[in-house]
């Protein structure tokens, strides 16, 4: 399967030819400033890898995390960060605030100095320019039909949901009783963050997905 945690700089492709890039460098793109004790990252050899993943699968999925606000970010290091989130176009980033963890090197040899409250602008900035980002990307998938396999139900909006092979989020508004089924969902609705979409052809219980892969 993907990995979906895969260290820095590590990758793997599943057998549904998703490729998930982890990298929490990506916003350590400055990190040649800082002293040699510390990773360096270099974005060149990151977007060349992603040019040569995206050339090999073009349908694959790539996401990564983001920290806003480590110690000695500047406003220009941080505007850098925005640029490669926009040239990248990734289909997810996880973006959070720098915070002190005990015995970690950060915590011990740099101190903490971006303001909290710049920290969480960063962050809210990172977080619209990504919603604007996926609204784009995601504008085609509607009307489109879409492999979806089915995880989990939400109860409450009376629906199952599932994933496709490049980790998106699909709810489905139809159909009987789903769990671990692979089906063909066409998109109703496409937004940021997850998709809306009816069922259209389903597979059956011989083909029936291994349920250990969605726990």
């Amino acid at each position: 399967s993907a990995a979906t945690g895969a260290s820095a700089g590590a990758a793997s492709v599943s057998p549904s030819r998703s490729f998930f890039f982890n990298d929490t460098a990506t916003t350590e793109i400055y990190a040649l400033s800082l002293p040699d004790a510390l990773p360096i990252f270099c974005v060149i050899p990151y977007r060349r890898l992603i040019e040569k993943v995206r050339r090999a699968l073009p349908d694959a999925a790539i996401a990564t995390d983001i920290i806003v606000g480590f110690p000695g970010e500047t406003e220009s290091q941080f505007m850098d960060t925005s640029k490669l989130l926009r040239e990248i176009q990734f289909d997810m980033a996880h973006i959070a605030k720098y915070s002190e963890r005990p015995q970690t090197l950060a915590a011990q040899r740099y101190p903490d100095d971006v303001p909290p409250e710049e920290k969480e602008w960063r962050r809210v900035f990172l977080e619209k320019q990504l919603r604007e980002i996926l609204t784009e990307k995601h504008k085609p998938l509607q009307g489109r039909s879409m492999d979806v396999l089915v995880e989990s139900r939400d109860e409450q909006k009376n629906r199952w949901y599932g994933r496709t092979p490049q980790n998106k989020l699909v709810f489905i508004t139809n159909g009987g009783h789903l769990l671990g089924r692979r089906v063909q969902v066409t998109v109703d609705w496409a937004g940021p963050f997850s998709l809306v979409g009816r069922i259209q052809d389903r597979v059956t219980d011989s083909k029936r997905a291994d349920l250990s892969l969605v726990e």
